[in-house]
């Protein structure tokens, strides 16, 4: 990826973390008292979306080392952050791994998403009906997530090739059943799925001698 491209998908995230900042400071102007739920999948959205930051803002410190950009990333994650967490109280208090990148699971809040925890998918042709299934299924529960905030948690789950499937997709509501339309294009191939358990059949280790086992 260009440095062009990386600053613009950064000039995104930023814009899609000021968005949550102003739809955070319309509910409480209009609520008395704002829904600790959706407080908290705002959160669990913004971590997301530094996360995202971050990784772009490392790549562009590598093909631009004089690039500063990153204090204002951190003032703006800040600032939002501490909008939420003020009517939340102890319940925001969730922070974000520096070490981690966009495809680590994010912090997400545990009185709205399902105990089940989110599958992960790398690629695997033999695993994408499993996958797909899960997390359509348990994101099907979560009536009231937006289409954005489906996409974060679909790229949350995505490694490998799986993730650098999707990865050009911007992050809008627009792109999240683009993005899942690419993923089946990609991964939903029924001979594929079948040469890759044959395959498989062929990379066991052979026994070194005999034994009952």
């Amino acid at each position: 990826m260009s440095l062009d491209e990386c600053k613009r998908k950064r000039s995104n995230i930023k814009r899609n973390i000021s968005r949550i900042k102003s739809i955070v400071e319309s509910i409480r102007e209009t609520e008395d008292k704002p829904p600790h739920a959706e407080l908290q999948c705002r959160l669990g959205i913004l971590e997301s979306y530094f996360k995202q930051a971050l990784s772009v803002q490392a790549d562009i410190e590598d093909l631009d080392p004089s690039d500063n950009g990153r204090a204002d990333l951190e003032d703006s994650y800040v600032a939002v952050k501490l909008s939420i967490q003020a009517p939340l109280g102890e319940d925001g208090n969730t922070t974000v791994n520096y070490t981690e990148t966009a495809a680590s699971a994010p912090v997400v809040p545990t009185s709205h998403l399902p105990r089940l925890s989110l599958p992960t998918f790398s690629g695997d042709y033999a695993e994408y009906k499993n996958f797909i299934t899960s997390f359509t299924q348990i994101k099907a529960r979560e009536s009231r997530l937006s289409n954005i905030e489906r996409f974060n948690y679909l790229l949350s789950c995505l490694k490998g090739s799986a993730l650098e499937t999707v990865k050009a997709f911007q992050v809008t509501s627009e792109n999240y059943p683009n993005a899942l339309d690419r993923l089946k294009e990609r991964f939903d191939n029924p001979t594929l799925i079948f040469l890759e358990g044959i395959a498989s059949r062929f990379t066991l280790q052979p026994a070194e001698k005999s034994n009952a086992q």
